[in-house]
């Protein structure tokens, strides 16, 4: 896969992309933007390192038309995000969901976390639903990766299930800002120590 960004474009039919879809694709989201559904969107499609497509629809915010350069909060769209990323990596081999966190991210194991599976935090049973990271992680990797780690448990893992408040609440917290899939299990939890591990095993 390329490392260049922005990647080199490639055209859809060369890339074994299907028109047909894609244009229905296309119709839908205008549709629903003339709808009132939604205000705008953005899509892409890549493959072999090569951008196949890269469309922007609407308006941004307070009747600004969006383009290619609009910077989108995506909020739990993350949890996919970061979800098909480790999947990737069950599929190669290099991970497994019954692994603990602790496994690839040693300081993890934190407060007595060291019990705690990929599977748990992805699905909302690592047990700490309250924890948050402050605004300052937003940027800084490291920083992240140490809050995290020091999050503290307010259950057993696998006891319970609960979204913490960015997630219950919608679309509040600061994780469509960062745009890493940080928000993407209870509170933070999934996407914070799935990133983490998934940055450190993808190195």
């Amino acid at each position: 896969m390329s490392g260049t960004y922005p990647l080199p474009t490639g055209d859809l039919k060369s890339l074994g992309f299907a028109s047909k879809p894609l244009d229905h694709l296309d119709a839908l989201i205008r549709s629903h933007i003339d709808d009132g559904r939604y205000p705008g969107a953005q899509i892409a499609l890549a493959r072999h390192g090569k951008l196949a497509l890269f469309r922007t629809y609407g308006t941004a915010h307070s009747g600004v038309h969006a383009g290619p350069d609009t910077l989108w909060l995506l909020f739990s769209q993350t949890k996919v995000l970061t979800t098909a990323a480790v999947w990737s990596l069950v599929e190669d081999g290099t991970l497994s969901f019954s692994d603990r966190v602790a496994d690839h991210l040693p300081e993890f194991a934190a407060h007595g976390k060291g019990e705690i599976t990929l599977f748990q935090v992805a699905t909302h049973q690592a047990g700490y639903p309250s924890a948050d990271v402050t605004r300052e992680t937003w940027t800084d990797h490291a920083l992240m990766r140490k809050q995290v780690c020091d999050f503290k448990p307010e259950w057993p893992a696998g006891s319970g299930r609960e979204a913490g408040p960015e997630v219950a609440a919608g679309p509040t917290g600061p994780a469509g800002a960062a745009g890493s899939g940080w928000e993407a299990g209870s509170g933070w939890e999934a996407g914070s120590a799935v990133s983490a591990v998934w940055a450190g095993s993808a190195m």
